[in-house]
């Protein structure tokens, strides 16, 4: 590799981004004062694995997680686990930015595809995430992956990005389960688009044990492939669905009629209501999760997509967009928990109508104020920065108490890596 290749390398915008993005989540990673809560889990797990102890692989966690595996690969890396979880969730968040790229420039071009991976790189959903000890960042890179290579496959690029792309999903579905909408989708979305094609029987062969363990997995919960895929918990959420719901809603009217007139009247208004109060709820999270302006420009290219525009590409990324949404939407009314990381589902999809907003905004600051598309895209993408940096600067959990667990001292022992390292 000669000079010239590494200077443009290293001056490759993509590689810059990159960079960036690296840059937040270390930044973040130094100004998080403890550890999740959640680490503990996966680490007593990994090390059950490590030192081959079966019999305790599944004590506090009731499922085999893929990222668990791969915390006991790495270890010797780093001998420490706090280090190599919190190694592996930084490597698979930084590197999302990549195939996040490829995927926008399915739909965009170049300029617009780069800036918006840059808004997405850098929001806090995504930076904070990235330094916690949990499976997300796995997850994120493998159905952003599959994302890309299933739409190359829309393109006619061959059969092999349409396997690969399954392959990949799947691999996020073993890491998350709500990855398995994703899959069934584009599953879906492949069998409609490729009718008569000869190799599609050979595809739905290969993934089929998919389905048919989700069948077997209805009639013996008790399998190891349930504690693998946690096909359980879909089982469980659909069918207890109805029931939630309408407890919820009598729940409610015996609270209302225990108060006075006023209350009582808000309160069966809000009983009525409580379908609608689930959109506002998921709304919410998704404005704060990617901080607003990235929202509102998303929200901003959904609105402004034009119909005639539809094809196949944008077609699939609505359909994964529609799913995921639903998907949320019925959790949150099972259980009322939308946390940020939950809404990445929708997220990662809706990027593109990121991207399509973002467009809008510099074509309509042209035409309505001959301000160049450059400038405005070079302020927004500045203020975007800006507040995520900002909220990156924060210190995260300062005031949370240590965990003490039967084989790891979570908060300890991360405060002991930074010192260690800072010198």
């Amino acid at each position: 590799m000669n000079k010239k290749t590494i200077v443009n390398i290293f001056f490759n915008p993509l590689f810059l981004i990159v960079l960036t993005g690296l840059v937040f989540r270390l930044i973040a990673w130094h100004n998080t004062c403890a550890v999740n809560p959640d680490a503990a889990v996966y680490i007593d797990q990994a090390k059950a694995i490590y030192n081959n102890n079966y019999s305790a692989i599944l004590t506090r966690l009731n499922f085999l997680s893929i990222y668990s595996i791969c915390i006991a690969l790495t270890f010797p890396l780093f001998s420490n686990w706090i280090l190599t979880a919190t190694f592996i969730s930084i490597f698979f968040g930084t590197i999302t930015i990549i195939p996040l790229y490829f995927f926008l420039k399915q739909y965009l071009n170049r300029q617009y595809a780069l800036m918006t991976t840059l808004i997405v790189a850098v929001l806090p959903v995504f930076v904070s995430r990235s330094v916690d000890i949990i499976k997300d960042p796995m997850y994120w890179f493998f159905l952003t992956s599959g994302l890309y290579f299933f739409v190359r496959q829309i393109e006619g690029k061959g059969r092999k990005w349409g396997i690969a792309s399954f392959i990949l999903f799947s691999l996020a579905t073993l890491v998350r389960i709500e990855a398995v909408i994703v899959l069934a989708v584009s599953l879906v979305f492949f069998i409609f688009c490729n009718r008569g094609k000869k190799y599609l029987s050979g595809l739905i062969v290969l993934f089929s044990f998919v389905w048919i363990s989700f069948v077997l997995n209805i009639q013996f919960s008790k399998i190891v492939f349930n504690k693998f895929f946690r096909f359980d918990f879909i089982t469980d959420l659909t069918s207890n669905f109805y029931y939630n719901y309408h407890t919820l809603r009598m729940q409610v009217k015996d609270l209302a009629l225990q108060q006075p007139l006023k209350t009582q009247l808000f309160l069966l208004d809000a009983r009525r209501d409580i379908w609608l109060i689930g959109f506002e709820k998921f709304f919410n999270s998704f404005l704060e999760g990617v901080a607003y302006i990235p929202g509102f420009l998303c929200l901003t290219g959904i609105l402004t997509f034009s119909i005639s525009r539809i094809n196949k590409k944008f077609a699939y990324c609505l359909s994964v967009m529609s799913a995921g949404f639903c998907a949320l939407y019925v959790f949150n009314l099972n259980t009322w928990i939308l946390s940020y990381r939950y809404v990445i589902l929708f997220i990662i999809p809706s990027s593109v109508f990121m991207g399509l907003g973002l467009k809008k905004c510099c074509l309509y600051a042209e035409q309505k104020w001959h301000i160049s598309q450059i400038k405005v895209m070079v302020i927004l993408v500045a203020i975007v920065l800006i507040v995520a940096f900002v909220k990156d600067l924060k210190p995260r959990r300062a005031k949370q108490v240590i965990i003490n667990t039967s084989s790891v001292h979570l908060p300890i022992q991360s405060i002991e890596i930074k010192n260690r390292l800072k010198t």
